[in-house]
């Protein structure tokens, strides 16, 4: 960029490069395939495409590190699970959720 000031005088900048990281592309299933189960049964939710995960419930983290599995046996009707992915880049973005 060339920067002129009030009395004529320029200087030209120096160059910045920028770097723009591609973002995650968060994956999220359950490994019960019709999403019907017992009170009290553990469900296993498995994520991917990342190097952290935030599992969140109806918006609350309950679980968050390297794991790409979340294990509950609390989940209710009408409760909503997605998944926050970092990747290697600390580029973030949220999965579909599963209700």
């Amino acid at each position: 960029m060339i920067v002129t000031d009030e009395y004529g005088c320029s200087a030209t900048s120096d160059a910045i490069t920028n770097v723009v990281h591609a973002l995650p592309s968060p994956t999220l299933s359950i490994l019960d395939g019709d999403n019907e189960f017992c009170a009290g049964t553990e469900i296993t939710f498995s994520a991917g495409c990342g190097t952290s995960y935030d599992f969140r419930v109806d918006g609350t983290v309950k679980q968050t590190g390297s794991q790409a599995t979340y294990v509950t046996s609390s989940i209710v009707n009408g409760e909503v699970v997605d998944v926050i992915v970092t990747n290697s880049n600390g580029c973030i973005a949220v999965s579909q959720s599963i209700t």
